[in-house]
């Protein structure tokens, strides 16, 4: 399953990322998280997205907004194209 976040991850959009994250958590595989056209995270934003890598999530996506957010967050961000390359050699 991957999960894809656009916009602004604020407010009542935290609340709703943590319920679908919960109502899918028996997945066996970790969350996979494309990030692409994420453009701002307030400081529960910030929050969710820190619970999300404590659990395992793995976050994909490129560009500028996306790169700042996890640099500053000191999360691993994987480029679409890495994830590309890990899934064609299965």
């Amino acid at each position: 399953m991957v999960l894809k976040l656009e916009g602004r991850l604020v407010g009542p959009w935290v609340d709703e990322l943590k319920k679908t994250v919960l109502r899918t958590n028996g997945q066996s595989q970790p969350l996979e998280i494309d990030v692409s056209d994420l453009t701002f995270a307030d400081d529960d934003g910030d929050k969710a997205l820190r619970w999300l890598h404590r659990m395992g999530a793995r976050f994909h996506g490129k560009g500028p907004c996306a790169k700042y957010l996890f640099e500053r967050l000191k999360i691993p961000l994987l480029s679409h194209q890495r994830k590309l390359d890990e899934g064609g050699s299965k």
